[in-house]
Formats: structure tokens, sequence, C-alpha cells
């Protein structure tokens, strides 16, 4: 049968009278017991001083815990049944009658509470054994280190409570005090002597830690992240970490893992809770796994700084460019070790069809990845890397109903409004594909973006029909004659596979005083083929926007790219912050998903760019353009669509600032009269703006042109609609 109140880290009763008696305020509470050194503002206290009155009283209140929890046992045993002792406290002498406990703390702190609870009752002490005559055996030498390794090694029952910190905190003991080598002690606690260097980094970091304002979180669980990190060697070597010294010495990096690691309120926006466990804590690494991510990011300072920002670990990881090249890299190689497998099997014609739409995607994959990251397809080369006079004419000769239609005297931005079904989108067309000169992939583009067809999605055999047949158009760029022209035609080939053969695109190109040229064939169920002796020329860099633009996040990454690079973003953030979005901070990429993600101090969290709307995305979209477009030719279709008209004044004014900054020629259409009003309200530049109108007559579309002077003249005194010009 065993004592309801016996101090389960005693050891075992012992057969004998007890050797000595003790007051109850004799005993002083050992301030470095092994249930006290894993609290987190536990600092060695040399045994002399256990009796102060501060260091009791801290070692008392460690032991009880806040709500008494840590003795609450034995308080309702001896409330109950009084002080039954099974075995004596085992103490050691100090100076005068005051004794140190060495085994029995719990039971003593307990006696203390109730014996301070009966005299603030006006209860006296005096006559009641349980406090005046405690049974005590008195060690005569006490050999602390001895009962530290016993605590490590024997997993006592006290031991047995000890979190990590703690049990780190007595192999530290027992290191600096053994008096050998790592390896000796490391052989006697029966550890390995990399788990003592682990453990003396991982002390030594939450040394630093509770030196940092948040030192007062310590607690085995941020301890065990401190143990984790102490094993990382990049993580180490991240942090600064001098080994001599002990001591991580980047204090930059030390602060934010402190920070990512800890309940940071300082930290805006806190990162969203990830379940129900997550709830309560706003630190970003909560596990060993979390770290494992952690030090994956080390390398990229801007996945760093989000994680800073958004506090959000998991988003961060997921679209880090490290990992994401890691991604790539595993996701390439096990094509290809399919590709290797397909090789010894027969294949089917059904199986060969799903083949080669496979291979239509992947070349479509590569053939965007090249345009956003500038390399060249197809030998493809800009002939006017710098444009001082961009266009001074455009001529169309024949593009869809567009015939003999002439723009004379064109300037830095040119607007072309009319009412719907007027030809401006495939006046914008027309001019795209006489500066992609040569180059087939900038029909399909025309082709597609009118169809509303992503490239993923593109079908030949709706190509080939969709595809304007005939397409003469020239103009002046640059004070040279350029053109191009196209043709739709079957070729009389015998060798071809006439099952599938669509039908041959020629198109001739004139630029920088050169011809060239090139043949697309198109097959159904295949990929188009291109040849070109010449190569791919384009006059200048171009860009083509429409509404239908934000349903192609393949172009994202390079508009963000370069507006990033060339600062142009920081202005446009600046602009959508005092236009529409009061509390914007920040938009970023999100590669995985090209996503954009907004900062923004209405949300604690970010929020996806589509949930704030077509206007937004819209203005955002055609800003990033620019840099870009950059000494070339941006064309924007339908600008007012979904922007709000008390907005496109405002706009107007950036286009016009960031057309001069990139040495960007404009063109864009609008049937809006909102629209046109805010570009004439431009006329203070008059030299850099041009205006056209787009009007149907008997003989077809036919176009009427005004200079910025003269055209606001006409709306100061008219106010001349002047989409329905005659």
């Amino acid at each position: 049968m065993t004592d309801s109140n016996r101090d389960d880290d005693a050891p075992t009763p012992p057969r004998e009278p007890w050797l000595d008696e003790a007051h109850i305020d004799q005993l002083c509470l050992d301030p470095n017991s092994f249930r006290l050194i894993g609290l987190p503002d536990y600092r060695p206290v040399p045994a002399e001083q256990a009796c102060d009155p501060d260091v009791a009283d801290k070692a008392l209140l460690g032991l009880m815990g806040e709500k008494c929890e840590g003795i609450e046992d034995l308080l309702a045993s001896f409330e109950s049944n009084g002080y039954l002792p099974s075995s004596p406290i085992r103490v050691r002498d100090l100076d005068g009658d005051n004794y140190l406990v060495l085994d029995g703390n719990r039971r003593v702190a307990t006696l203390k509470l109730l014996a301070a609870d009966l005299q603030q009752k006006g209860r006296s002490l005096d006559g009641d054994p349980m406090f005046e005559s405690v049974p005590i055996e008195i060690q005569p030498v006490d050999d602390e280190l001895q009962r530290a390794k016993l605590a490590i090694l024997q997993g006592s029952a006290s031991a047995r409570r000890l979190g990590p910190l703690s049990r780190a905190r007595l192999i530290r003991r027992v290191l600096e005090t053994e008096g050998r080598s790592k390896r000796g002690v490391a052989f006697a606690l029966q550890i390995s002597t990399p788990e003592l260097d682990m453990n003396r980094r991982a002390l030594a970091l939450a040394d630093q830690y509770l030196d940092s304002r948040f030192g007062d979180q310590l607690s085995d669980a941020r301890f065990v992240l401190l143990r984790e990190a102490a094993r990382v060697k990049g993580l180490l070597e991240w942090l600064g970490w001098d080994e001599a010294q002990q001591l991580a010495t980047d204090a930059e990096h030390l602060a934010l893992f402190f920070s990512l690691i800890s309940d940071d309120q300082d930290a805006e926006p806190p990162r969203e809770a990830e379940s129900a466990e997550d709830e309560e804590t706003t630190a970003a690494l909560n596990s060993r796994e979390d770290l494992r991510l952690f030090a994956k990011l080390l390398a990229d300072r801007r996945a760093l700084e989000k994680l800073r920002r958004t506090r959000n670990l998991r988003e961060t990881y997921d679209n880090s460019e490290v990992v994401q090249k890691d991604r790539r890299k595993a996701l390439i190689s096990a094509l290809a070790e399919h590709v290797d497998a397909l090789q010894l099997l027969s294949i089917t014609p059904e199986e060969r069809l799903e083949l080669e739409q496979t291979l239509n995607h992947l070349r479509g994959l590569i053939v965007r990845r090249r345009v956003q990251s500038g390399e060249p397809v197809l030998g493809r080369q800009v002939l006017y890397e710098r444009s001082d006079r961009h266009f001074e004419s455009l001529h169309v000769d024949a593009y869809r109903g567009l015939r003999g239609l002439e723009l004379k005297t064109l300037s830095r931005i040119n607007l072309i409004s009319g009412i719907n079904n007027s030809g401006k989108t495939s006046l914008l067309e027309a001019l795209y594909l006489l500066v992609r000169q040569n180059d087939f992939d900038g029909l399909i583009e025309v082709v597609r973006r009118r169809g509303k067809i992503a490239r993923d999605a593109l079908d030949l055999e709706w190509l080939a029909n969709q595809m304007p047949k005939d397409v003469s158009i020239s103009g002046v760029f640059q004070g040279e004659a350029a053109e191009v022209s196209l043709r739709l035609a079957l070729e009389d080939d015998a060798t071809l596979d006439r099952s599938r053969y669509l039908g041959t695109v020629s198109i001739s190109a004139l630029g920088d005083r050169k011809r060239h040229s090139s043949t697309s064939r198109l097959h159904k169920g295949l990929d188009w083929q291109t040849h070109s002796e010449s190569g791919i020329r384009w006059l200048c860099p171009a860009s083509f926007s429409s509404p239908f633009f934000l349903n192609e996040p393949h172009r994202f990454a390079a508009l963000y790219a370069r507006s990033v690079e060339s600062k142009s973003k920081d202005r446009i953030i600046e602009f959508l912050r005092v236009h529409l979005i009061e509390g914007l901070r920040d938009i970023d990429l999100v590669d995985r998903r090209q996503r954009f993600l907004v900062s923004d101090d209405a949300f604690p969290t970010a929020q996806d760019l589509t949930s704030y709307g077509e206007g937004v995305q819209r203005i955002f979209f055609i800003s990033l353009m620019f840099a870009v477009a950059a000494n070339g030719v941006l064309l924007i279709d339908e600008l007012e669509n979904a922007i709000h008209t008390e907005l496109v004044g405002e706009f107007a004014r950036l286009i016009h600032e960031l057309a001069c900054r990139f040495n960007v020629q404009v063109f864009l259409t609008s049937h809006s009269k909102e629209c046109v009003d805010a570009f004439v309200a431009q006329a203070e530049h008059s030299q850099d703006f041009s205006y056209y109108a787009l009007v149907r007559s008997n003989a077809g579309i036919e176009v009427r042109e005004f200079d910025g002077e003269e055209f606001a003249d006409l709306v100061d005194i008219g106010d001349v609609d002047l989409r329905r010009a005659r």
C-alpha cells in the first residue's frame, strides 16, 4: 500500500528511523532544482543564496506554478490527511541553522504554502509537528554532479518530468562541471558527441533568445525549435554561428529568426491560422517541418522578406523561386524518364494523337517561357532596339474590313475613337502585325485574342478558318518604309498528308531596308511548322492589351519582372494607393499560380488581386506593360473598359508619364466620350497627341484626323463627340 502524499521525486523509503528534524522555516528550496532549470527565466544561483527572500520566493513560485498545478496533488493529500512522511527530506547544511533541500522540494514547497496560508489567517505554527518537526536526512556531502548524471541516465521520477530545456541544462551543467573531455562526458551520459555539441549550441541560442525582446516566451516547445535549428548547418551559417564563442553573430538574421518562432505582435499583418490548433499563435515557424522548409528559403532574399511581412510559411515556400527551381527540375527529369520508357512500347494511332497534342502543349510552354525571358524564338531579332521617331504614318491596304485606311501624322500617343464595330480593334491588329513583320506567332496572337482562345486550347483547324486570308499593311517607321503582307493558300505538294493538311501561311515583310519572309504549314492535330531563312524579325518591342488580356497569366511574369527592374512598379503602386486602394502596401507575383497577391492594410492577410475588381486589374496590368514595350509600341484596346469614368483622366496622365519615361509610342482605342475628353485635357502637350475617328460611310470605313490643338478647340466650342464625326 502506498502513501497518498508521498513525493514522487523521493528515493525508495528507507527502513530506519529519521536522522533529524527541522522547522519548515529552516528548509530552503533548491533554486537550481531539476524542476526549476527548465523555466524560461531560470538563471543559476549559488546554493549559499538559497535562503535569500527573493531567491526563496522565486523558487517557491517556480515549483508551485501559476495556479499551483505543480503541487496540486500534494496539496489535496496534505489538506485531507495531513503530512504523513514515508521518507525524510534529504538536505545538506547551509551556514547557520538552515538546510538546502536536495530531494523533496515539492513536499517542502507544499508545506511552506500551507504554513503561509495559516499564518495569513492569524494562526500560529507553534506546536504543530507538521511544520515544526519535518523529518530530514542530512547528507554530509552533496554530489550535485552525481545527482545530475543519475537524473539523466536513470530516468528517475523527477527526471521523467523534465522537459527538453531542463534536460539540456542538466547536460550542460555536467559538461561544465565534470572537468573531462567532451568525448568522456558523452560516454558517461551515454549520448553521442554530436548530440552533446548540438545541445550546447541550442542552449547558447536559448541564452540569446532570453536576451531578446521575446525572452519571456522561451518554453520547451520553442527550445525544441532552437535545438532543431542547431542541427541544420545551413541555418547556423545564415545566423553567423561562431563555434568558438558559441554565439550567433548575424544580428539581423537572428532577429528575424527569433521573430518567426515567436508570437510577434509587432508583425503586420499577422499570419493567418492554418489549423484549429494554430489559432493562438502568430509564430510563422512552429514545428520541425516548418524549420526544414524555412532552411530551403535562406538563399531567396525576396522570399525571406515576404515571409517577414506575411508570416505565411506555406505560401511563401510554395512560391519561392528556389523551391520552384527544384520542382521544375524534378518534373523535367520525371518527364524525360517517362519519354524514355515510352520508346520501348508500341503506340496505337489514338495514343499517338494524344501524344501529339501533349507535344503541342510542351512546345507552347517552351515558346511562352522564351518570350517571358526575352530569349530569341526561331532567331527572332528586333530591328530597331532604340526608336526615336517611331511610326510616322500607317496605311492599311487590306485587313479584315479595312481597305485603303491611312493615318498620316502619328504622335507619341494616338487616340482612335469611333462607334462599336467601326474597325478600331482591327486597326490595332494591323499595326501589331506590321511591327511583328514575318513572325507567324504575331498572327496567331491577334486571331486567338479576337476569338478569346487561350494558347493551350488553340485548335489549328479553327485558326485556319478564322485567319484573314489576305493582308497588306505598310507605314513609315524611323523614317524608313515598313511593310507586311500575308496569304493563306494550299500548296501543290504531293508529299503532304492531305488528310491533315490545312494550308500554308506565307508572310513577306520589309523592315530596315531588308526583306524578311516565313512560311508556316498548318496540320490538323499537330503543331505548326515555321521556316525562315532570314530568321524572325520585329521592327521594335511591342505589347498588345485588351480586356481579354486578364485571362493570359503566362505573360504576367515578364511584365512584373521588367517593371520591378525598371522601378516603374513603385510608381504604379503609388498611383493605385492614391486613387484606388488607400491601404495598399505592395502587389507581389505568385509564380506557382501566376497570381498577384495584394498587401493591404485593410486585411490581415494578402488578398488575391482578382478580388479588387477588373478596373484595378486593368490599370495595374496596362501600367506594367510600358516597361516591356520600352523604346517600342504599346497598343491598348478599349482603354476605358472596367475603369471608372472619374478615374480615366488621372489614368490618362499616368499613361502619358510612362510613355515619356519608357520612350513608348501608344495607340489606344475608345468608344467612351469621357475617355476622349480625358485625353483632350492633355492639350498642353499637343505635340505628343494625335486624335482620330473611324466612321462608316457609303465607301466603307474612313478615318478623320485631328491634331491636338484643333481637336481641343472642337471640344471646347461644341463638346463634339468625336466618335460620330463625319
